[in-house]
Parts: structure tokens; C-alpha cells; sequence
């Protein structure tokens, strides 16, 4: 549908999966914020998505996902404009050669993909509020992955700390660990009452760079394009009500569909406890509380998904 007047922010906007959906939405009109790390990258991204789908409202915004200061620094700037959010895809993600922490003293991968992810749209949850219509929520996409289907989850390795470090292993327990936070954050919000959808996607086996570069990585199939894996992102973030889009919530997609995110080993599930310890470990890595999940909308939702799952 045309998305005119629609605010869509996209992270990891200037390659791969994230520039491709960047196109996409750009091109059905809407005001898309890219939100890149890299600032030369990043205005060459951006001059690439206006020659292309000859769209002038496109902004880049300088933020490194995985930093809080760079986050904040974000943060203010957009509640200052008081600029409504109406779909956010979270695509920034990272396989790390080596480990490394952010100056906020998370290993990298987890930040990028857990930390970044949850801060930035919590804190901004009164914007998201403020694009969504009553027959028509706010929507956000997170952006996982097929490495996370043969990730047996470990809360107590989050860090990555434990062992010779291994950044595709840190990789998928980080996507594997969004998966089930998204989940868990789709029942906070609609028992509180928040307007909004949100999910993942498994954009599949995506021949990018960032795939390329996993070690171990070998596939005897013809990996899908860009486009191809943007696909759903796209389809979630830009379908009309009436394209059952909406009937998704919580959800892995891939390929328009929600799907089993334990395909490959029933065994990868968690287990209620350790689904609990994983929820409350980032509410305190994130420095917020059950106010902050939810926003105003708690008051008339009446309790938390947290609460009724005890």
C-alpha cells in the first residue's frame, strides 16, 4: 500500500537485507530514517535509495546500536521533534571476528542484537504509540535468523565470556534470545493494552557479506537475494489491515507466514524458567522497569503477561 505520511526507521539501513528494504519502502512513498553506524556509508546508502526510487524523503541518522550514549543521543533528538514512529525494522547485526565489549561493558553481539534492539523502541514508546491508528498499530519487525535454529540457548553465556569465543556461536544465541523476547514482549504489550504488532523474520539463507563471512558457512543451495530476504520485512511493515497481516503477533515469519521457530531441534526450546530469567535479565540490563515496557497504556491493560505467567 502507498505509505505516504508513514514514518519507518530502519537500523542496519545501508547494506544487504536493510538497504534492499530500505528500497522497498522508499519506493510505496514512505519517510524512511536510516539508521547506520557508519556516517560515509551511510550518506552513500542514502544517495543510493534516492537515485533509485526517486524518493527525497529519506534521512540518515548517525546511531551505533549497540552504544548507549549514541542511542540516547538519538532518543532526544526525535522526542524533541515529537515525531510520530510508525513502523520500526530492527535489521543491525553483527558476527563479531573477536570479542569485544561496548564502552557499556556488553559483549558486542549482544548488544547490537538484544540491548539495541529493546532500549531504543521501549524508550520511544509513546512515538510508536503516537503513529498507531485504532484498525491500523504501530509495527515492529525484528530481523533474526536461520543461524538461530541450531543455537541451543545459554543464559548463563550471554556474555560470551566462558571459552575460546566464537562469533557465530555469539551470533545466533543473541538472535535465538530475540526471538523469545520478541515473543514475550508481543504478551507484555497486548495484555497492557499497547497498540502495536510486533515480530520476527527469517529472511533465510541471504547472500550477503555478513552470511559470506560466517565461518563454517557453506550452502549446497542458490542463496536468495537481498530483495528476496526483504521480502516479509517489507510485506510486515507496509501489508494493509485487511491483508491478514495484523492476525501476526509474536511470531518468526519467513516467507509471509509464521512459522515454527524451533524447526530443526524440538530440544532448542527454553524452558518457562529459563524464558523468566532471560525476560528479567534484560529488564535489568536495560535499566527499565514494567513502566517503561509498557508505557500509559498499562494503566488500562489491566497487569502484565509477566504476572499472569507466575
Amino acid at each position: 500500500m502507498d505509505l505516504t505520511g508513514r514514518n519507518i526507521l530502519i537500523t542496519g539501513a545501508n547494506s544487504g537485507i536493510g538497504l534492499a528494504a530500505t528500497k522497498a519502502l522508499a519506493r510505496r512513498n514512505a519517510s524512511v530514517h536510516m539508521l547506520c553506524r557508519n556516517r560515509e556509508r551511510g550518506a552513500t546508502a542514502q544517495t543510493e535509495v534516492v537515485q533509485d526510487t526517486g524518493n527525497r524523503n529519506v534521512h540518515l541518522h548517525v546511531v551505533d546500536v549497540s552504544e548507549k550514549a549514541s542511542v540516547d543521543s538519538f532518543i532526544t533528538k526525535w522526542q524533541s521533534d515529537n515525531t510520530p514512529i510508525h513502523v520500526w525494522v530492527h535489521n543491525a547485526g553483527v558476527v563479531p571476528k573477536s570479542r569485544s565489549e561496548t564502552p557499556d561493558g556488553l559483549e558486542l553481539a549482544w548488544a547490537t542484537m538484544i540491548w539495541g534492539t529493546l532500549y531504543a523502541p521501549l524508550k520511544l514508546l509513546p512515538q510508536l504509540q503516537a503513529g498507531a491508528k485504532k484498525d491500523d498499530p504501530a509495527r515492529v519487525v525484528h530481523v533474526c535468523s536461520g543461524g538461530m535454529y541450531a543455537a541451543y540457548f545459554d543464559l548463563d553465556n550471554v556474555d560470551s565470556s566462558k571459552g575460546k569465543y566464537d562469533g557465530t556461536w555469539a551470533y545466533a544465541n543473541a538472535k535465538r534470545a530475540q526471538a523469545e523476547l520478541v515473543a514475550r514482549l508481543s504478551q507484555e504489550w497486548k495484555a497492557a493494552g499497547v497498540n502495536a504488532r510486533i515480530n520476527c523474520v527469517n529472511p533465510g539463507w541471504v547472500d550477503t557479506p555478513g552470511l559470506r563471512d560466517l565461518d563454517g558457512f557453506s550452502s549446497s543451495s542458490e542463496l536468495r537475494t537481498p530483495e528476496m530476504g526483504a521480502d516479509s520485512i517489507v510485506w510486515l511493515a507496509a501489508a494493509p489491515p485487511s491483508s491478514g497481516v495484523l492476525d501476526l503477533q509474536g511470531e518468526v515469519v519467513m516467507d509471509r507466514a509464521a512459522e515454527n521457530p524451533h524447526t530443526f531441534w524440538g530440544d532448542t526450546k527454553l524452558s518457562e524458567t529459563t524464558k523468566e530469567q532471560l525476560w528479567q535479565h534484560c529488564l535489568g540490563m536495560l535499566g527499565l522497569g514494567q513502566g517503561d515496557v509498557t508505557g500509559p497504556a498499562a494503566a488500562a491493560g489491566g497487569g502484565s503477561a509477566a504476572a499472569e505467567s507466575r
